[in-house]
């Protein structure tokens, strides 16, 4: 049953219906171009984010159905709204002219935040469409470098044990949330959050952090804005996690993180201990339930030991002599990415290959594709691809990744499998892709080579 409210306001709008003239129900508005034609704009923008400090490639088309040759060779201006205070309203950023056929690519100013346009062409105009630019993020010290040893905060002195992980995005995104995740499984990229902060005034943001157990840590920072940006991530990076020093018992690893097939030395002192005293190395991998015993051996003269080993995937160790045990070290082993020689060119809007194996093979795992971030300070995910299965079991695992670039020029690129419970993550040594401009009737931005992206996770 309808409200006494709502029924007035539909016998007003009728009202209004049989008060228009005869002709104006249902016929749109129609811009009308040079000659007496009829023409039509429309565009294009990607509807995948695009990194703060690029440009973005407009693509679009202009139609005039009573007089097709006027589509052609004509100005196209491109009229832009920036998100955030001040932004003012439209303002004219750049101009075109149409090819033969009537299509047209603008390419945008660099972009800081969100940003609305619109094109006119021929008296016609276009609808608005909106340009989504990532939060500028990036990790600053005293966050420590990828593959650090790290130690939990449990035992002496565990307040020194803290980690600060820091950085900028942007003034722009004061008061936004910052999220410190850790990923929590092996192959989907479940994020999970373990620590909060929020972007201060001068852009800058800083999370303190303290690990309570010993392994593995892929870790990013991602930030969520307001109106003004779009949700951006840093690039995972892997760290390990060892228990704090056992006073009396020193032990540790000699080379953090391992190149897979690479030997480490695990090497300590008993503290007092004459030569030949028995010591125990005992070795434990995710997933499994206990620690078991994988060397012995006895110290030297003033009670130092070591033992060498071979792990194939992150492995906890320990060693125990008489009543003593030690903390537990945890030793990550990266794992083996084989790119295959990457493409040094392409054209822009059409599919470029990267390709390459895996070792050990998780089926399903994430590979990024990244790029280098404005002036070659940090990695942005700018695609996502996966492990498939090996035809034989213990073999490599490959992956595909097909990317179109929108904008033609020359990027600086690296693939990267980020890291797990199972092995530490590793890149590519970075190479350039050079992209040559194409026919803006070729072009298209939301096509099936749309980019994927990493997830937000938890916030």
């Amino acid at each position: 049953m309808r409200s006494i409210k709502l029924t007035s306001a539909l016998a007003a709008a009728a009202a209004l219906v049989c008060l228009a003239p005869a002709g104006a129900i249902a016929k749109p508005l129609k811009r009308i171009g040079a000659g007496g034609g009829v023409c039509r704009v429309r565009i294009e923008v990607p509807r995948v984010p695009i990194n703060a400090g690029e440009s973005v490639t407009i693509i679009g088309s202009l139609v005039c159905p009573k007089a097709p040759k006027e589509a052609g060779g004509k100005l196209v201006t491109v009229n832009e709204q920036s998100a955030g205070p001040g932004s003012g309203p439209f303002a004219q950023v750049a101009t075109a002219t149409t090819e033969n056929d009537g299509a047209f690519k603008v390419t945008s100013p660099t972009l800081e935040t969100n940003s609305v346009f619109y094109v006119t062409a021929q008296g016609a105009k276009s609808a608005h469409k909106t340009v989504r630019v990532t939060a500028p993020i990036s990790v600053l010290p005293p966050t420590p470098a990828e593959g650090a040893q790290l130690f939990t905060g449990v035992g002496r002195g565990e307040h020194n044990n803290r980690v600060i992980f820091a950085g900028e995005v942007s003034p722009l995104d004061r008061g936004a949330l910052v999220v410190l995740q850790r990923e929590n499984s092996t192959a989907t990229e479940e994020w999970h959050r373990i620590g909060l902060g929020e972007v201060n005034a001068n852009g800058e943001y800083s999370i303190s952090h303290r690990f309570a157990v010993p392994g593995d840590a892929s870790i990013r920072v991602v930030v969520h804005p307001f109106k003004i940006n779009a949700p951006a991530a840093t690039t995972p990076e892997s760290y390990e996690i060892s228990q704090a020093q056992v006073p009396g018992l020193e032990f540790e690893t000699t080379t953090d993180p391992l190149a897979y097939g690479q030997t480490d030395k695990l090497h300590g002192v008993v503290a007092g201990a004459a030569a030949h005293t028995p010591v125990t190395l005992l070795a434990r991998t995710p997933g499994a339930t206990g620690f078991t015993t994988v060397a012995s051996g006895t110290t030297t003269t003033g009670g130092a030991f070591e033992f060498s080993q071979q792990p194939n995937q992150n492995t906890y160790y320990k060693v125990s002599s008489g009543a003593l045990q030690s903390a537990v070290v945890f030793v990550g082993v990266q794992y083996s990415l084989s790119l295959n020689p990457p493409p040094t060119s392409g054209v822009q809007g059409q599919a470029v290959t990267f390709s390459g194996t895996v070792f050990p093979a998780l089926t399903g795992h994430a590979v990024y594709l990244e790029r280098q971030g404005i002036a070659r300070l940090g990695w942005e995910v700018i695609d996502v691809g996966n492990v498939a299965a090996p035809a034989v079991p213990g073999d490599p695992g490959t992956f595909v990744i097909p990317h179109a670039f929108l904008t033609a020029k020359t990027y600086r690129l690296r693939v990267k499998i980020p890291g797990d419970p199972g092995n530490q993550g590793m890149a590519s040594a970075p190479f350039e892709v050079v992209v040559a401009p194409a026919p803006a009737s070729t072009l298209t931005p939301n096509g099936p080579l749309t980019p994927k992206l990493p997830g937000e996770g938890q916030l």
